[in-house]
């Protein structure tokens, strides 16, 4: 039972000579997990963080979004490369996992789901263990891995790109920690070995919230790496860092994509829009948003104190002497190490969250991975320091049992707005009943259709499709809703991941603008598109890019509208392909294809 409640029980097992105790050394999972209820409890865990993502992820559809992941994996399954031939400020390694699940799954919605649920679940089990090798007891993990299993991926519910930034960068973190830590010399190696693919990865998912989340590894390298063994650390990762660069470089030659090609799409664009949103930033901003997180988890109003308790019990021992302590040993202690890291972690990971959300253009719901983590390492850094006297371990277990009941009385009362996911911006009330809605039907059929927008059903959205299918032709979808691209068997040909304006391509006033213009043109001739489909929802294609409002303008053909979408011929002469026989220009018309059976 003591491993199942309290820290030390399980911070001992590997402490042995050299690392390398009975129940520690290199086995990774812990001889607790691998007990029966142990093992079974941390499935559980696992396969709640699963089916949440998968079940929640199935409700609603947001145009905006949803589709990143998705046509990025599509285009690199068809042999676009990004930077190369299309500008994103990451979803590189989002997408290329994507790519397997469509291998496996198919180019439907089920293979999607699957993907955001593995990841989610991956994400909990990475907390767990590195907690539980962090001197974590065992209820203690499961209870944080089941909260990350809740909060990391499930509000948003499908691939995400910010999600993978939080992802890599937490692994980043793990293997940084326990390289600086651990007794065993091949496991601390290939440790700090991880460490600079997994910031590599980190980046080529998203760079903003994977800087953030970064930043903690140079606070672990002072408060926990030993003296006489940094320059040894700093010799693995400088080494790794440049087998990284020189494995990264191969593959942008091998894929013709030009290093300020990279630097533009990851950086150079993505900064101004940096530097915009930190400008708007006030300080009411970071109170009314530091309230909100200490009121959602409100488990922080215990973790954050007891991870400053940790620090106060370290001075206290060390001004003592530390005599008669068999707890917090001598300068070069690991567990003092150890706690250390953990204090650390407590209090700048909530951080990650915040500032992450004022840089982001998201739902505050979709940042709270990091709070989530500093529950579970403050509580053990608390439970490390304390000792094993009955006044510290009755203090631990109340402020656990205090933590789990006010964690989960807020969970109950807010969790309707997962369930009807707000993240997504649908402004579904509390009362909505999911039942009400349709499927979405075919390629997408675990999804229930609910638009973001509501300006066009999943009817009217296969028509859309279907029209595309019938006409047989090459075509642009000016708009965000791209999942017609993949069920028409084309590809998307401009040269941007989703409409952004400074983002992802540049602004009017920008000098950089002409030049991108120039290659949109370039890539639309080279596609041969013979139909623009404007999908209005979200964005405004034609006002942001005015060639493309030019080409509308002389469309050669009678209008097709379904819905919000318009189906526009687009004038071959624009192309500079042969002048054929068309239809004089007419004025838009209502017509629109059968109804799909």
């Amino acid at each position: 039972m003591a491993t199942w409640l309290f820290p030390e029980a399980t911070a001992d097992a590997g402490e042995g000579k050299g690392g390398r105790g009975r129940r520690g050394g290199r086995n990774l999972l812990g001889a607790d997990w691998r007990k029966p209820l142990p093992l079974l409890c941390l499935l559980a865990v696992l396969a709640g963080a699963f089916w949440a993502t998968f079940r929640l992820g199935r409700i609603g559809f947001m145009s905006l979004d949803m589709p990143i992941t998705w046509d990025a994996a599509w285009r690199m399954m068809n042999g676009q490369w990004p930077c190369r031939d299309f500008n994103t400020p990451g979803d590189v390694l989002p997408a290329l996992i994507q790519i397997v699940f469509f291998k496996v799954c198919g180019v439907n919605w089920w293979g999607y789901l699957v993907h955001a649920g593995l990841c989610n679940a991956a994400f909990a089990l990475g907390v767990m263990l590195f907690l539980s090798r962090m001197g974590a007891p065992v209820l203690l993990s499961l209870f944080v891995g089941a909260m990350e299993g809740w909060h990391f991926n499930t509000p948003i519910g499908i691939p995400y790109y910010d999600q993978y930034s939080y992802f890599f960068a937490f692994f980043a973190l793990a293997a940084f920690t326990l390289g600086v830590l651990d007794r065993n010399l091949m496991l601390r190696g290939i440790f700090l070995l991880l460490v600079p693919p997994l910031c590599v990865a980190t980046i080529l998912s998203k760079v903003s919230p994977g800087l953030y989340a970064l930043a903690l590894l140079p606070g672990i390298f002072v408060v926990s790496c030993r003296r006489g063994e940094r320059w040894d650390a700093i010799g693995v990762l400088v080494a790794s860092s440049i087998l990284t660069v020189l494995g990264l470089g191969l593959l942008c030659w091998y894929g013709g994509v030009a290093p300020d090609r990279v630097w533009e799409s990851f950086f150079g664009l993505p900064s101004g829009i940096g530097h915009e949103r930190w400008a708007a930033v006030r300080w009411e901003d970071w109170r009314l948003q530091a309230e909100w997180r200490m009121g959602r988890l409100a488990g922080l109003w215990i973790a954050l104190p007891a991870g400053l308790a940790a620090a106060v019990a370290l001075l206290v021992r060390r001004e003592r002497g530390m005599a008669g302590s068999r707890y917090v040993k001598p300068e070069n202690d690991l567990r003092r190490d150890r706690i250390r890291a953990l204090i650390w972690i407590t209090l700048a990971a909530p951080w990650v969250d915040l500032v992450t959300f004022l840089s982001a253009d998201q739902q505050a719901l979709n940042y709270l991975a990091y709070g989530v983590l500093a529950l579970g390492t403050g509580l053990t850094a608390f439970g490390l320091a304390a000792g094993r006297g009955v006044a510290a371990r009755t203090v631990y277990v109340a402020a656990f049992c205090l933590m789990v009941a006010v964690t989960v009385r807020v969970e109950l009362g807010t969790a309707w707005k997962m369930v009807l996911r707000n993240v997504n911006d649908f402004g579904l009330p509390e009362s909505t009943k999911l039942s009400e809605f349709p499927p979405a039907g075919r390629e997408l059929a675990p999804m229930i259709w609910i638009n973001s927008n509501g300006q066009y059903s999943a009817e009217e959205f296969w028509r859309v499709v279907d029209f595309l299918k019938e006409k047989n032709e090459p075509f642009l979808i000016a708009g965000q809703n791209t999942l017609p691209y993949a069920f028409c068997g084309r590809v998307n040909p401009f040269p941007i991941a989703w409409l952004h304006r400074g983002l992802t391509f540049p602004k009017p006033e920008d000098p950089r603008r002409p030049a991108f213009d120039a290659w949109a043109i370039e890539r639309l001739k080279a596609a041969g598109i013979r139909w623009m489909a404007v999908d209005s929802t979200w964005g405004n294609w034609l006002g942001d890019l005015p060639f493309l409002q030019a080409w509308a303008d002389r469309a050669t053909g009678p209008e097709v509208r379904i819905a919000s979408w318009r189906l526009i011929p687009v004038d071959v002469a624009l192309l500079g392909l042969p002048a054929e026989a068309t239809p004089t220009p007419a004025p838009p018309s209502d017509a629109v294809p059968p109804a799909a059976p």
